[in-house]
């Protein structure tokens, strides 16, 4: 059965990028952290809009549908226990 799954504002999506240096960056983390996949953290702040930093761009917003094509598909997703909108 396939469960229905929203992401709130205030969401942590932890994400890996495609990018080789997104890869480089994900392995090098797993010096302090041998399980680690992931490259980038965005925010969830609004319905599919995030809060992301990037090397190149800095701190901006940036939209699910522009960021699909750019992440692997095993991202996953932090909620804080007890958040309500």
């Amino acid at each position: 059965m396939k469960e229905k799954f929203d992401i709130q504002a205030g969401d942590i999506l932890i994400v890996k990028g495609k990018s080789g240096f997104s890869k480089i960056l994900a392995l090098s983390q797993k010096f302090f952290y041998l399980k680690n996949t992931s490259s980038h953290i965005l925010i969830s702040v609004a319905d599919g809009f995030y809060i992301h930093a990037t090397s190149n761009k800095g701190v901006h917003f940036i939209s699910f549908k522009e960021l699909l094509p750019e992440i692997e598909n095993d991202f996953k997703v932090i909620r804080l226990k007890k958040l309500e909108n």
